[in-house]
């Protein structure tokens, strides 16, 4: 076999690695991505609910309103934590 031949072999092989890499590398880091946009998005969420109630008087859950604060404030938390219960589908 010639001199080139093999270069080029070996140029090939080179290049599959090297893309194979990248690519074990992008699907790593997408998967990683996506746990972690979750966490915070579980995070962020409750705030954001809180936020928008108190802004707009009523509960973004159950519609109710915000007549006295410190019951608006556990109205909102039950109301929260029954639906993280929902969508987590078991129990705490």
């Amino acid at each position: 076999m010639e001199r080139g031949g093999e270069c080029r072999i070996l140029l090939q092989w080179l290049a599959i690695l090297f893309l194979t890499g990248i690519l074990l590398g992008y699907v790593a880091g997408r998967r990683i991505g996506k746990e972690e946009g979750f966490r915070l998005g579980f995070s962020y969420a409750p705030l954001e609910l809180r936020r928008l109630s108190l802004l707009e008087g009523q509960c973004r859950l159950c519609g109710r309103q915000n007549d006295d604060s410190s019951l608006f404030d556990r109205n909102l938390q039950v109301c929260y934590d029954q639906t993280k219960l929902a969508a987590i589908g078991r129990p705490e």
